[in-house]
């Protein structure tokens, strides 16, 4: 009998786990960041490499398909597609080329007539706090058929979490949804 209720509850949690893990929204995205090299949709590594060029001394060498890539998209969205470019160098494994104290270079694209276009070039501190929100999460916002994301930092100088904004694009950049402007996230 004892046995009995052991495998019931078993397979009752079992079960429950399966459920849960099908329908509980995932923590950024279905896949969430993943390497370039793996889930880049066909030309966009191109660009990535032509981009990040610009970005990097003519004599640091690095491996873009490295990169973490996280797509975001919304039902009636275009695909949003951020890159963390945190890759280190490969004449200096220590050095990470587009990072500094004010965080990694972050670039967007979204797919445009001949290719991508680039819609963010911006530094995010890409440091998260454990136990804090993730540093760049999805929200059910779309603007100009580009699905907008929340972005929470941490700001080592004052060792706070710095309030959380959303971003979302007003037909040339990414923008604090509060304003709404025209100015550049940058």
């Amino acid at each position: 009998m004892v046995l009995r209720r052991l495998v019931y509850s078993a397979i009752a949690l079992i079960l429950s786990g399966i459920l849960f893990w099908r329908i509980a929204p995932s923590f950024s995205t279905e896949q969430g960041w993943r390497p370039v090299w793996e889930v880049a949709p066909p030309g966009l590594l191109e660009q990535l490499r032509q981009d990040y060029a610009t970005e990097i001394p003519a004599d640091v060498t690095v491996d873009v398909r490295q990169m973490q890539l996280l797509k975001l998209q919304q039902p009636e969205s275009l695909p949003l597609y951020l890159i963390n470019t945190r890759v280190y160098s490969l004449e200096h494994p220590d050095q990470t080329p587009t990072c500094g104290t004010g965080g990694c270079l972050f670039l967007g694209y979204i797919p445009g007539n001949n290719g991508f276009r680039q819609v963010l070039n911006g530094w995010i501190n890409d440091f998260q706090v454990q136990g804090e929100p993730p540093v760049i999460g999805p929200v059910q916002r779309v603007l100009n058929h580009v699905p907008c994301f929340q972005l929470t930092t941490y700001n080592a100088r004052t060792q706070r979490i710095s309030p959380t904004q959303t971003l979302c694009f007003n037909g040339g950049r990414f923008v604090p949804a509060a304003t709404q402007s025209l100015r550049s996230f940058n």
